[in-house]
């Protein structure tokens, strides 16, 4: 029975411990901590590649706010059954970078917004999403993910093949010069 709600409390008290990086906003010029928001887009995004990958969307339903979960489990697996079916892993954004387009932003009525991708190949990883402030965090209000192809090109190797077979003489090492910074 532990088991079972272990690893939501594990990802409850991780939140816990975040909040003060997040910067919960409450105006509209608030400044937003980028750490903060890269925490978030990526806990999202992993919560959401664990319930692709799981079939179940419950957790990343209970996750967001009020609103969200007006989505049933089931609804939420028909939005996202393509990308299930796709098999795509979002592990990655783990160790990537986002870049943020615009940057993100809190609106009049107090949503924040937060729009990107991660730059990667194949695959790039773009993603829309808007969160609102609900019981003192940043709680999902909605989200977009879409996967583009990206183009990749091999560096010229014409210069490589032909000296591969040469042997590289090494350089004569340069005695030190005792006019260093005079």
């Amino acid at each position: 029975m532990l088991t079972r709600y272990l690893p939501r409390f594990i990802f409850f008290l991780f939140l816990c411990l975040l909040y003060p990086l997040l910067g919960v906003a409450s105006a509209q010029n608030t400044p937003i901590d980028k750490s903060g928001i890269v925490i978030l887009v990526k806990s999202t995004l992993i919560a959401l590649d664990q319930a692709n990958k799981t079939g179940n969307y419950t957790v990343f339903r209970d996750l967001s706010s009020d609103a969200f979960r007006k989505n049933t489990a089931s609804d939420l697996a028909g939005i996202f059954a393509q990308q299930r079916a796709d098999a795509i892993d979002m592990n990655g954004v783990i160790v990537l970078e986002p870049a943020f387009t615009p940057q993100p932003f809190v609106d009049a009525e107090g949503k924040l917004h937060v729009e990107g991708y991660f730059p990667s190949t194949p695959l790039q990883l773009t993603f829309s999403m808007s969160f609102v402030p609900q019981d003192r965090l940043w709680k999902l209000f909605s989200i977009g993910v879409d996967f583009q192809k990206q183009s990749v090109t091999a560096p010229e190797t014409a210069g490589v093949a032909k000296d591969a077979g040469k042997k590289k003489q090494a350089e004569k090492p340069v005695a030190p010069s005792e006019k260093i910074g005079k």
